[in-house]
């Protein structure tokens, strides 16, 4: 699956930025449902492993259907390790262990540290240059995210207490890992090969990857909760997760990593609102803060190239 839309031009920007709310608003009902279902009694390992193991069978179906299969090539088997192990297996695992420890508009809150991380990745295998303003854009999201974390210890109001500050940072695990994926998600995409197939391959990794991770917890669970008071978390992640994984491919083959890192920002908003909705949770005034911050980040490093120069690397 490939858009007829050439990469670089004004149409691929527009096409790429919505693409991107449409992951942002879906993916992050993810966090939410991470915290449903672990709060059902589904163990949050053999949670990740069959919402991941749906999302790969259901691309596989596609693929019968289109006719084609995931490739088998070094950068394909590159692609499939890093995506796979650290973008789905070792991920997903950190958010659903830290979901049901700590508010899902806080965990939202941590994937805006992802377009910072890929950035850093980016200058320091020479794919982007280093510019003063997207620097102090790291040095502002960096400051946001000590605004969720400090005033729990400090016994300020806080949608968090001292006691789930661990699980947060557990939580940072994630956009380490989502930055490290993007990176690769671009530097080793297969040659002629679709979005569907690639995602199908990385899906497919992921699950093999998980195998071992839940036999040595020993927490192998079935379906024992009932389709209505949790289970049905695992079909709609899954379908998710097979529509996130094929939509990034495209949105970095249309505007590059960097670009597409940016979504969690918009999907910081969208998994505050998810939170507020379905949980009730009202954020604090040191939310509203991390965010501003977070934005203001978010607009120094991605400021255009050409204004960017200006200022000399």
């Amino acid at each position: 699956m490939k858009l007829s839309v050439t990469p670089g031009t004004t149409t691929a920007r527009i096409v790429a930025f919505a693409l991107m709310v449409t992951l942002a608003v879906t993916y992050s009902l993810v966090l939410s449902l991470n915290r449903i279902a672990t709060t059902a009694g589904i163990p949050f390992i053999p949670y990740v492993f069959w919402q991941i193991l749906g999302a790969a069978i259901l691309l596989w179906l596609l693929c019968g259907i289109i006719r084609r299969r995931p490739p088998i090539t070094r950068n394909a088997l590159i692609s499939y390790l890093i995506i796979g192990l650290l973008g789905y297996a070792v991920a997903f695992s950190a958010l659903a262990a830290a979901a049901p420890r700590a508010p899902a508009s806080v965990i939202s809150l941590t994937l805006t540290l992802t377009p910072v991380l890929v950035y850093v990745f980016a200058v320091l295998i020479r794919m982007d240059r280093l510019y003063a303003s997207r620097a102090l854009g790291i040095a502002a999201s960096l400051g946001g995210v000590l605004f969720v974390l400090i005033p729990p210890l400090l016994q300020s109001a806080s949608l968090l207490t001292a006691e789930m500050v661990p699980w947060v940072m557990l939580a940072l695990v994630a956009p380490l890992c989502y930055a490290i994926s993007n990176i690769s998600a671009a530097r080793f995409r297969p040659e002629g090969a679709g979005n569907m197939e690639v995602a199908a391959g990385v899906l497919t990794a992921s699950t093999i990857f998980m195998l071992p991770i839940m036999a040595y917890d020993g927490s192998w669970w079935f379906f024992e909760v009932s389709f209505a008071d949790g289970s049905y978390t695992i079909l709609v992640a899954a379908i998710i997760d097979a529509l996130f994984m094929v939509l990034m491919y495209e949105v970095i083959r249309l505007a590059g990593p960097v670009v597409f890192s940016t979504y969690n920002y918009i999907s910081t908003l969208c998994g505050i609102g998810w939170a507020a909705a379905l949980f009730g949770e009202k954020p604090t005034v040191w939310i509203w803060a991390a965010l501003a911050l977070l934005f203001v980040g978010l607009y120094l490093v991605n400021r255009a190239p050409r204004v960017a120069a200006k200022e000399g690397a």
